[in-house]
């Protein structure tokens, strides 16, 4: 299953979906629109996608994706400024990511420096599915939508990551200058900048050692599958 969720965005949401199409994605797509910002009448939706809308937040699609799809070999994420450019990308990464992996790819942005990739995930994520049951979850939780990335780059380390160049899914990015800055790209909503709300909480976590017991229990997990 690979979840793209949306807000306030139906032209660059149609050209993500228009991307996955055009390179073959064959995979369960399940698009989560943000209707706070917008209902998004006129989509045309590819037929291997499902669509829920209501007033949800990035990390509330990330949770009802994974109570919906729990069992599911893989879990993929897009965002809807992402744009698909290597046929069969949806496969490619499923197949690299297999039952334990965090697998990420070329957005032709963060993913040119060496240094920015190996602290961030860029392009399309696919997780193994053993590895988000054996956390529990898929967004951090009790965030809106900050500190879900980092929060998993500090459980896998190197040892359950894995950066593929080959597999390109473009960054629309306002920061990479391809797309003009927009209301969802701000941090403050109903006066509240719940970015930084969800940093603390994530920093919180963090030095409380959470995700190296995590990190931990991952490995413990795998072993016990192969002696199985």
């Amino acid at each position: 299953m690979w979840l793209l969720p949306t807000r306030g965005r139906p032209k660059l949401c149609q050209e993500a979906l228009d991307a996955c199409y055009e390179t073959g994605m064959t995979s369960d797509g399940l698009l989560i629109i943000d209707t706070r910002a917008g209902s998004y009448p006129y989509l045309h939706i590819p037929d291997n996608w499902s669509v829920i809308r209501g007033p949800l937040d990035m990390a509330d699609a990330m949770r009802i994706a994974f109570m919906l799809y729990k069992n599911d070999k893989q879990f993929g994420w897009l965002a809807d400024d992402l744009r698909p450019r290597t046929q069969n990308w949806d496969k490619l990464l499923e197949k690299e990511a297999g039952d334990w992996l965090l697998v990420h790819c070329n957005d032709l942005w963060i993913a040119n420096s060496v240094s920015d990739r190996a602290r961030s995930l860029c392009g399309a994520f696919c997780w193994g599915g053993e590895l988000v049951r054996t956390v529990g979850w898929w967004a951090l939780p009790d965030v809106r939508q900050a500190g879900i990335d980092d929060a998993w780059i500090d459980i896998t380390h190197p040892d359950y990551r894995k950066y593929i160049d080959e597999i390109v899914v473009e960054h629309i990015q306002h920061k990479n200058g391809k797309r003009p800055k927009d209301d969802t790209d701000n941090w403050v909503r109903d006066d509240i900048n719940y970015i930084n709300q969800d940093f603390r909480l994530y920093e919180q976590l963090k030095f409380g050692n959470e995700f190296e017991k995590l990190n931990k229990l991952i490995k413990e997990a795998e072993e016990d599958e192969k002696t199985e």
